[in-house]
């Protein structure tokens, strides 16, 4: 850009009609003494207007101004513009517009910055901000908004993104570990001297709405979509109502983990991991108020609850307040058996209780009664505190303490 002292300004402003009205502004005559930096070396062309270049990297500006400043007082009252006055209220505007036949995008201002300094000061590190966006709000009611980002599309076809940001790594690949690592996408935290109210929130201005608050596209995020290293009081607090579900894992997505970082083993939808821990309770459900509570098993065939009763015959007749028990359903079988038998050793259906996992139950058509199955072993030793009863061939067997045996009915 040229530039012209303000004698040769007004010299020109006689020569064009039109520009009798226009302040003359001295911009002084150095503007092209330093070199044309870019962020990106490959992408670097020069200006078709003008050009402001100040400082070298062998002579680089060593004074605390900026190369170039706009400032603007306004009081615009709310009648003179539409909207939230974006077009008009600024102290800066710079507009970029793709017209069909273009083949590039249109993009209003590129800010860059490059830091080769390693420098962390008192109150000053010598990073490489792009742009600095600084909000204040120093009296009233109003807020204090470092940046306001919006993006639009006005037809089907288009698309809209409000504000894209990107981590781009060309060192070594790093984990996080906890700490601000030298690698993000975003970096929030709070600043001064009181607390904020919070880190990320979505509002609500109009009827439109997300329908995902926060996604992620297959292969975005390699070991963990969130992880919480703080020590704030709960990690996830749920208060809003939800018509689905607080929290949904669909079918296949993976198991629920509490204790671990890995499954002890495979398979489960649910594990409760204490490790080397000493957990007792190792899980709780219920309330301390006077309200039942209980755990449902279901599939297809059928139902089994796990209940604890807050009230006189409560889920079944004579369970009594803080009563509890199992129900099964019906027709079906409960069942209580050791790893790897044929059968369970007590079952419960019902026609009745059969215990022994010698033979199948056999209730002669019978409701409410006991069935006891063969000895897998006949009793050899005397058992102490106590008697054993047992069948034997079909007979109903007893064994006493001191050894006496008595046969109570025959087969």
């Amino acid at each position: 850009m040229t530039a012209f002292t303000h004698k040769e300004q007004e010299e020109r402003r006689a020569q064009v009609p039109w520009a009798q009205d226009v302040e003359a502004l001295n911009l002084g005559t150095n503007w092209e003494e330093g070199e044309r930096r870019s962020p990106y070396n490959a992408d670097n062309p020069g200006p078709s207007k003008g050009e402001i270049r100040d400082g070298t990297t062998s002579a680089p500006s060593t004074n605390y101004k900026p190369t170039f400043s706009i400032s603007r007082v306004l009081k615009v009252p709310e009648s003179s513009f539409a909207g939230a006055g974006e077009g008009g209220l600024c102290a800066f505007k710079a507009t970029a517009v793709a017209v069909k036949e273009s083949q590039g995008q249109a993009i209003g201002a590129t800010f860059g910055a490059i830091t080769y300094s390693s420098n962390e000061g008192e109150h000053s590190l010598a990073d490489g901000i792009g742009t600095a966006h600084i909000g204040i709000s120093r009296e009233g009611t109003r807020v204090g908004m470092g940046l306001f980002a919006i993006g639009r599309r006005e037809t089907s076809e288009g698309r809209t993104t409000g504000m894209e940001v990107a981590s781009d790594n060309r060192g070594e690949a790093e984990a996080y570990n906890g700490t601000l690592s030298g690698t993000k996408g975003i970096h929030l935290h709070a600043f001064g001297t009181a607390n904020s109210a919070v880190g990320l929130v979505f509002g609500k201005p109009s009827t439109a709405e997300y329908d995902v608050g926060i996604g992620a596209v297959s292969g975005a995020v390699k070991t963990a979509f969130i992880r919480d290293d703080s020590t704030a009081l709960r990690s996830i607090l749920i208060k809003g109502t939800h018509e689905k579900a607080a929290i949904s894992v669909a079918s296949g997505s993976g198991g629920i983990l509490v204790g671990a970082e890995e499954f002890s083993a495979a398979g489960p939808q649910l594990e409760l991991y204490a490790g080397e821990a000493n957990f007792d309770p190792i899980m709780r459900v219920g309330t301390g108020k006077p309200f039942a509570s209980s755990v449902e098993l279901k599939t297809e065939a059928g139902t089994s609850k796990w209940f604890m009763s807050a009230s006189t015959n409560g889920f079944i007749t004579e369970s009594g307040n803080g009563g509890s028990g199992i129900l099964f359903a019906a027709s079906k079988i409960f069942t209580l058996a050791r790893a790897g038998a044929a059968r369970g050793m007590l079952r419960v259906n019902e026609n009745g209780v059969a215990i022994g996992e010698g033979s199948a139950s056999s209730f002669g058509n019978g409701k409410s009664v006991i069935f006891l199955a063969n000895a897998g072993t006949v009793p050899n030793a005397n058992p102490t505190g106590g008697g054993i009863l047992y069948c034997e061939a079909g007979k109903l067997m007893y064994r006493g303490s001191s050894g006496t045996i008595k046969e109570l009915a025959t087969a």
